[in-house]
């Protein structure tokens, strides 16, 4: 009788080899995504915070290109400006 169950062991020994190299494989698989998955995660993050002070700084710098803003930029030094200041029109005056 104990040679047939240790004969039984022997037969199925290859296929729970098999099963546990399966299981290992798959767990460092299931790791390895879960990597991946937060260092895309983080790329996603900094692209964003890029993203927002890229539009910040256009921003800025378009409501510091405007004339009246350079002007006002230039005022304390001795620049003239060729460009008179655009003014405001009244429809009281017309």
């Amino acid at each position: 009788m104990k040679s047939k169950k240790s004969n039984q062991l022997v037969r199925w020994l290859p296929y729970v080899v098999l099963i546990g190299l399966l299981v290992v494989l798959y767990i460092g698989n299931v790791h390895s995504v879960q990597k991946k998955i937060r260092l895309i995660n983080n790329q996603h993050k900094e692209i964003e915070a890029l993203k927002r002070e890229y539009y910040s700084i256009k921003k800025r710098s378009l409501y510091e290109g405007t004339l009246n803003q350079v002007i006002k930029d230039i005022d304390g030094i001795d620049i003239k400006d060729k460009v008179p200041v655009p003014k405001k029109i009244d429809n009281k005056d017309a």
